[in-house]
């Protein structure tokens, strides 16, 4: 089936997610892509960062703390740029990157 077609019949439902649920989309969608690159915060202390900027367990690194966080930012960032139309720029896209990555560059 063309990808097109699935995508006019998903906007044709209108379907609206809470609060809640874009959430925990977000949650799973971030912590199965930072997985694949080595991060090792589990589902639940990923939603525990999303939710209340707090993580707790053993042998945590901050990389993987900053990782999730900047990775939520970059998608709350994103997701404004698609509800709002704005234009796919190399500007925008530099301030998504910047987003994700950027606290891991950053002297303490």
């Amino acid at each position: 089936m063309d990808i097109f077609i699935l995508l006019d019949k998903y906007k044709s439902q209108n379907i609206v997610l809470s609060l809640e649920q874009e959430r925990e989309l977000l949650a799973r969608y971030i912590h199965s892509t930072n997985q694949l690159e080595g991060n090792n915060l589990t589902l639940a202390q990923t939603q525990s960062i999303i939710d209340n900027g707090e993580v707790s367990g053993d042998n945590i690194k901050t990389r993987d703390i900053l990782e999730q966080k900047g990775t939520y930012k970059a998608l709350i960032r994103m997701l404004k740029a698609v509800r709002e139309q704005e234009p796919l720029s190399i500007e925008l896209m530099k301030e998504l990157n910047w987003l994700t990555v950027g606290t891991l560059f950053q002297d303490d």
